[in-house]
């Protein structure tokens, strides 16, 4: 792995130079046999995704072996929010944390390091840069690394003949891009369910898997899962 790649995450994550950390729960970074340096300081990453971990800690642990920069990975699976705050209360608290979205990211914005000038922003595409969590000055301050659309899945001539149909309040798929006007649509449909041929009607909100087929309407950006730097 070239050098530059990993000054792209150095400058990333804000790296602060600390005292080694007492492992307990953590995953360090140990079995190599390269050494540490500890002049150059530690990546300390609070990780949410129980899935991600072995990927976190071998990306980690190359990380370390090409850097000498000492690299420790927690996992915290389960009530991610009050490991975060026991986390950051103490003064070796993480390099890098996730946030799933600006609302979580609200809380933290005094611990979040502005990021505008690192090479991993800079290489990020418009519409990416658009994903960015920002703090109050418009600064970005957690980059995108898994991003989630949701949308609806919707019965085509179901809804064609409901369009059509002269008691119809909303008249396209177009119209259909928020709460009100899918409740607006369901109860007109479960009003003249006899004509519309159904047994009833009602908006359920779900994630549609991947692979899905079905229309889904509208595209948007609901959620947004971020990594984000701890200031110094």
């Amino acid at each position: 792995m070239a050098g530059s790649k990993w000054n792209k995450i150095i400058k990333a994550v804000g790296l602060v130079s600390v005292a080694a950390l007492s492992l307990g729960a953590l995953s360090a970074c140990g079995d190599s046999t390269a050494q540490v340096d500890s002049s150059k300081g530690r990546v300390y990453y609070l990780n949410k995704k129980a899935e991600e971990q072995e990927k976190w800690e071998a990306l980690a642990q190359a990380f370390q072996d090409e850097t000498g920069i000492e690299t420790q990975i927690q996992l915290s699976a389960t009530d991610y929010d009050q490991t975060l705050r026991s986390e950051m209360a103490k003064d070796e608290a993480p390099t890098m944390f996730q946030a799933d979205g600006p609302s979580f990211m609200y809380s933290w914005l005094d611990y979040a390091a502005d990021m505008s000038n690192s090479k991993i922003y800079g290489e990020l595409s418009d519409n990416y840069k658009d994903r960015t969590l920002k703090n109050a000055d418009g600064k970005p301050v957690g980059i995108p690394y898994a991003v989630e659309s949701y949308g609806i899945i919707y019965n085509k001539s179901l809804l064609k003949k409901y369009f059509d149909s002269s008691w119809s309040t909303i008249k396209s798929i177009d119209d259909l891009n928020n709460f009100k006007a899918l409740k607006t649509a369901a109860d007109e449909i479960q009003a003249h369910k006899d004509d519309m041929g159904v047994k009833g009607a009602w908006p359920a909100w779900i994630r549609p898997p991947r692979s899905a087929t079905t229309s889904t309407c509208p595209p948007c950006r609901c959620s947004t899962s971020t990594v984000t730097t701890a200031s110094t």
